[in-house]
């Protein structure tokens, strides 16, 4: 999974072909297809010859799913395999910068130190995480069907770690009267700005913000904070 996102793999067409634009041994990139199979990920109906299947296609022409494999791979992933060394290294540590990710990065900054400079690994990690919340289990429909949103009027709510907006875009079109501020790392609200829907501009605001510091913005309505606690 983690080659097939980081090469690019499924939005090529051949074995040779992959090989060339991807800059990888075409041997390789057999055995990493072959593999793929085993998962339903790709098949190939006669010898040499490899075809998309329902998930692999959906790789190809899916940008937030693609995104979801490489940040799972990329980051998750690579971080998970170093969550023990780095217990080992910093014993009973809390601190955000000492973790299998900091480990796997080579770094002494937390993951959202490192994301927030750089930006196309900022915008692809907000981009998958919008991906998981259109999961089975996490459907925004929950959180637009159990509140009772409109006893808050024309109010505002404020989404911390709000990544690009994508919960405050469904609820404002579920309930118009209402006000968002969107707060998440420079490089994310920056991205999330420009993906919100133009008729909801008005509506949607976006306001650079580590969570980990003093809440800027006094005495709102309604503070909303959706899967930032474990961060």
């Amino acid at each position: 999974m983690q080659a097939i996102g980081r090469f690019n793999i499924a939005k090529k067409v051949s074995y040779a072909d992959i090989a060339k634009r991807c800059g990888v041994n075409e041997l390789d990139v057999r055995r990493i297809l072959r593999h793929a199979m085993t998962l339903r990920l790709f098949k190939e109906p006669k010898r040499g010859v490899f075809a998309h299947t329902a998930a692999s296609r959906m790789i190809a022409e899916d940008q937030q799913m693609a995104d979801w494999v490489a940040t799972t791979s990329d980051e998750l992933w690579q971080a998970a395999t170093q969550t023990v060394n780095a217990m080992v290294k910093h014993p009973g540590s809390q601190e955000p910068n000492e973790t299998g990710f900091a480990l796997a990065n080579g770094t002494d900054k937390s993951v959202f130190e490192v994301l927030s400079q750089n930006p196309a690994r900022a915008k692809r990690f907000g981009s998958a995480m919008k991906a998981w919340t259109e999961g089975t289990g996490y459907d925004l429909q929950y959180v637009i069907d159990n509140y009772s949103w409109k006893e808050v009027g024309n109010g505002t709510v404020v989404d911390v770690g709000g990544s690009h907006g994508f919960a405050c875009t469904r609820l404002a079109k579920a309930f118009p009267d209402l006000n968002f501020i969107v707060q998440d790392l420079p490089p994310v609200v920056e991205a999330g700005a420009k993906t919100v829907p133009s008729e909801l501009s008005d509506k949607i605001k976006f306001i650079a913000y580590n969570f980990l510091k003093e809440q800027p913005v006094k005495n709102t309505d309604i503070y909303f904070f959706r899967w930032i606690f474990h961060n």
